[in-house]
């Protein structure tokens, strides 16, 4: 479920070696997990994700921690960051 909203929000942007690295068309996603805030052990996981300016590939890191259930408390699933 990360890897499907953040590329699905992230593929429409941009072309591949169309724009700037720190462009307003360069998006960075934070996805929190479905689990994430629930009684469920080891499911606070979240992704982030970004798609490289040069090459359109899309990269993807997933981390765990306090944001993620913190981020679901305030009733964002995710957001999206604009540089």
């Amino acid at each position: 479920m990360l890897v499907s909203i953040s590329v699905k929000k992230i593929l429409p942007y941009g072309r591949p070696g169309k724009q700037a690295s720190e462009g307003p068309e360069n998006k960075l996603i934070f996805a929190s997990g479905p689990f994430s805030g629930t009684t469920i052990p080891c499911a606070s996981r979240m992704a982030v994700t970004a798609k490289s300016p040069l090459a359109g590939a899309v990269g993807m890191a997933l981390t765990g921690g306090h944001f993620p259930v913190e981020l679901k408390f305030a009733c964002f699933y995710f957001f999206i960051e604009k540089s």
